[in-house]
């Protein structure tokens, strides 16, 4: 869904239709960090073109920036997805942020970084160049054996 047939107009690599993914747990402190890379459109472009999302954009204005619009869709839930089961990725992100105190998720697409700290804490901050498509990073602190 993340691949409009499109060309890309940014010139800035070759558009290659997959996600990559990376990840490490480090037992020392309980903490796992994943990274997922989609080289699609990017959030800010995709909710700027689904009309369900006009109602939330219009509060931003003409002047919002792409990390409000990455905070937008992380707090409304959904991504461009329109199919039944699909497009509560973000949603997830955020519920998983929250059920693991002192984790986080950082959003890196268009010109915005939102990074979600849990229960609400979403610092929004924008890039000095354009980041290609869509990458999540998660640093989750994990519970130990005697806290599950």
């Amino acid at each position: 869904h993340a691949y409009e047939e499109i060309p890309r107009r940014d010139g800035l690599y070759p558009h290659f239709p997959q996600s990559w993914a990376a990840g490490a747990f480090d037992p020392r402190d309980q903490r796992l960090e994943l990274s997922v890379y989609d080289q699609g459109l990017g959030i800010p472009h995709t909710i700027k073109s689904k009309t369900r999302f006009a109602p939330l954009l219009a509060t931003l204005g003409d002047t919002g920036t792409d990390a409000e619009r990455i905070a937008l869709a992380l707090e409304y839930g959904r991504s461009s997805a329109n199919e039944q089961g699909r497009g509560n990725g973000l949603w997830r992100m955020a519920k998983l942020v929250d059920s693991c105190p002192g984790s986080t998720v950082q959003i890196l697409s268009g010109n915005g970084r939102v990074t979600y700290a849990g229960a609400g804490d979403c610092k929004k901050d924008i890039l000095q160049s354009r980041f290609c498509g869509t990458l999540v990073h998660w640093d989750l602190a994990m519970p130990t054996p005697s806290q599950s």
